[in-house]
């Protein structure tokens, strides 16, 4: 790669751009939209070959997901608790889309709610291998016992 084009990865790595929810599909799909100039571009600098390319797409698409994924877990928890299992199950997400929208000079992003529970799985195994007592819930052996009176209040 060019010393241009790792400037401009650079830039979009460095930035935090803000995040809007443009759209759930029934089946789990998301649109989401940020602006260029808030991921360090320029609109002109998106003719560039490589913002074409599956790499930038993926590659800046996880970042972006990655970097805010409470704003995606607030959309994955709101989901139909009836439906939940037939979006998440059905679909797996394999790739993000990415499209410029010039009238909004923004770039519009699409993927699959099934990538942000991947995310906060790995989150939460990476956790329980890191530090299980980071995990508040009761490991093998630090559970009530049978001798244990559950129902008393402690004082």
């Amino acid at each position: 790669m060019n010393e241009y084009v790792c400037d401009m990865l650079c830039r979009v790595l460095k930035s935090n751009p803000k995040m809007t929810l443009d759209q759930v599909h029934p089946d789990g799909d998301i649109i989401f939209s940020t602006k260029i100039a808030e991921m360090g571009l320029d609109p002109q600098e998106l003719a560039h070959p490589i913002f074409r390319t599956r790499f930038f797409v993926n590659f800046i698409g996880e970042m972006l997901v990655r970097s805010n994924v409470d704003f995606f877990a607030n959309i994955l928890t709101g989901l139909d608790p009836t439906l939940y299992e037939k979006i998440l199950y059905r679909s797996k997400h394999t790739d993000f889309g990415m499209y410029v929208d010039n009238k909004e000079y923004g770039a519009k992003w699409q993927m699959h709610i099934s990538f942000v529970q991947q995310i906060l799985t790995e989150d939460m195994e990476r956790t329980m291998e890191e530090d299980p007592a980071e995990i508040n819930m009761p490991m093998h052996g630090d559970g009530p016992t049978k001798d244990d009176d559950i129902n008393s209040e402690e004082e």
